[in-house]
């Protein structure tokens, strides 16, 4: 690998991320309503069916701490409900 060929390949993760960050500018000044996050949780949502936080979490690669405030926010605005297997007071899946 050359020097030239090195220094381009280092830089795809840089140029990947000003891509991203424009796209999430763009998103917004398009007025979504949702963010591309929470976008990415309802998909795989529809995809997957019901889950569990640390399920969805483990699919999205974020924390579950990070999914839950996502969750919460889809919650408020009535995109997913959430529900508790019955008779257990544990986590609750999101569909």
């Amino acid at each position: 690998m050359t020097d030239q060929e090195r220094d381009r390949y280092f830089e795809l993760p840089i140029l990947f991320k000003t891509f991203l960050k424009g796209l999430g500018q763009q998103w917004n000044k398009q007025g979504f309503p949702i963010t591309q996050t929470q976008s990415k949780a309802l998909q795989t949502l529809s995809r997957e069916g019901p889950m569990m936080v640390s399920q969805l979490a483990a699919a999205l690669d974020l924390t579950p701490a990070a999914v839950t405030g996502i969750t919460d926010q889809l919650l408020i605005q009535g995109y997913i409900q959430k529900e508790r297997a019955a008779g257990d007071a544990g986590p609750c899946k999101s569909r």
